[in-house]
């Protein structure tokens, strides 16, 4: 199988054919071929009929006809041929640059929602321990800032958890200037004592990028790992998190795509919280900084 070559674009591109043609033939004359791109792919249309251009020599193109569900037509002399942005053409575009595009079982980034359609924003989560941090609604993703803080501070964004089983799967941009005890990710909590399981993808002395996964008792008191800081090869522009309640044990996976997952850690979900989380949420910890701002990127949120 020939692999397809990447979708090419130019704006404003059009012009005549150059003689008529059947409903058939894969060579078209055109009277100026500089207006479309040099190499394909490309697509085209004539009236009705969508073709995607797979190399253009000179004036002449040669096409696949009769494409994304339109038919192979006759065209005559002088008919306009235009270069367009087209639905299969933009979907060919993003997976160029995105291998998992359309892909139905790839989470979408750039949208948090409650598992059913309903779109989330900041103001469908409930702050603790909020001190001075911050969150803004950003295009389908929420930023929060966490401010300096000496020791533990989780500022949390939660919410009320779905009855389980649920899954809940979160994607995460992280940045920080330099390097101390910083960390952040999805969460499960629990209301009535305010204790915590924080799944953190961390930054320490050892290393950036080591998950782990930190029992708290409240936002500002550690307990004990429950999960001490991995080693982790990470390589991808988000960090994916999945939180699973099956009723019995909670688990904990890690992603680089949003589909195929790594389970880290299972353990008995009323092992730390009395008849276990009844909350899940995001946080960043800012722990060891006494200077800098810490900024984290929330790109996807859904439960299933």
């Amino acid at each position: 199988m020939t692999a397809p070559k990447r979708e090419q674009l130019a704006n404003n591109a059009f012009t005549q054919l150059n003689g008529a043609i059947n409903n058939s033939v894969t060579s078209v004359v055109v009277a100026d071929g500089s207006v479309f791109p040099s190499v394909g792919n490309f697509r085209v249309s004539i009236s009705d009929e969508i073709m995607i251009c797979t190399a253009r020599s000179t004036n002449t193109l040669t096409v696949l006809r009769g494409q994304e569900g339109t038919a192979g037509a006759s065209h005559g002399d002088g008919s306009n041929i235009t270069h367009n942005l087209t639905a299969g053409g933009l979907t060919r575009w993003a997976q160029d640059n995105d291998a998992l595009w359309g892909y139905s079982n790839a989470p979408p980034l750039g949208r948090i929602d409650n598992g059913s359609g309903t779109i989330l924003t900041s103001a469908d989560f409930t702050w603790v321990n909020q001190g001075g941090a911050t969150v803004s609604d950003q295009n389908g993703t929420m930023f929060m800032r966490a401010p300096p803080a000496s020791l533990n501070n989780l500022r949390v964004l939660k919410r009320t958890a779905p009855s389980p089983p649920y899954s809940l799967i979160g994607a995460f941009q992280i940045t920080k200037f330099r390097e101390n005890l910083e960390s952040g990710g999805l969460l499960f909590s629990k209301n009535s004592d305010g204790k915590l399981h924080a799944f953190a993808l961390g930054i320490d002395g050892t290393g950036p990028f080591r998950p782990a996964i930190y029992n708290f008792t409240n936002a500002t008191t550690f307990s004990a790992n429950a999960l001490a800081p991995q080693h982790a090869l990470f390589v991808g522009r988000y960090y994916w998190q999945k939180l699973e309640d099956d009723n019995t044990n909670l688990k904990f996976y890690t992603s680089f795509d949003g589909v195929e997952w790594i389970q880290v850690l299972s353990i008995g979900r009323t092992s730390f919280m009395a008849g276990g989380p009844d909350e899940i949420g995001f946080y960043a910890n800012n722990h060891g900084s006494t200077l800098y701002d810490m900024g984290m990127r929330l790109a996807h949120w859904s439960t299933i």
